[in-house]
């Protein structure tokens, strides 16, 4: 008959059927594993200790921050209009002032106050904490 499965044809459907499962599985994976959309960031500051031979009021630049972190970071405490060249600049008044960062959720704190601590002028940074996820 044509429309029985020969022994053979049942062996062959037998061998594939793991392989076609398996792709499948894999497929699916990658679908799941998409990094989580960008509005799904936190904000976390960081205190910015200068050298004590810097004068005041220091800018932290939002074009520094992306590249040294990267696109995704964000300064959150902007400068107002006039005060930097970019609005997205972060005016720093004193030794010790705060800097707020929006960050991907998987970023590490700890690592990125070490890559700011790459700085110029900046003697040591420490992160102050977190606000809720946005």
């Amino acid at each position: 008959m044509s429309g029985d499965l020969s022994k053979q044809n049942w062996f062959k459907l037998a061998l594939a059927t793991p392989l076609i499962a398996g792709l499948t599985h894999l497929a699916l994976q990658s679908l799941y594993s998409v990094p989580a959309p960008a509005c799904e960031t936190r904000d976390v500051s960081f205190k910015i200790v200068f050298d004590d031979r810097v004068g005041f009021p220091q800018m932290i630049r939002q074009s520094t921050i992306e590249k040294m972190l990267g696109p995704e970071y964000e300064i959150v405490g902007r400068s107002q209009p006039g005060q930097g060249r970019d609005s997205r600049d972060c005016p720093i008044q004193q030794h010790g002032g705060l800097l707020k960062l929006r960050i991907p959720p998987e970023a590490n704190p700890a690592e990125i106050a070490d890559r700011l601590e790459q700085l110029s002028r900046v003697k040591f940074v420490t992160f102050c904490g977190q606000d809720q996820p946005k």
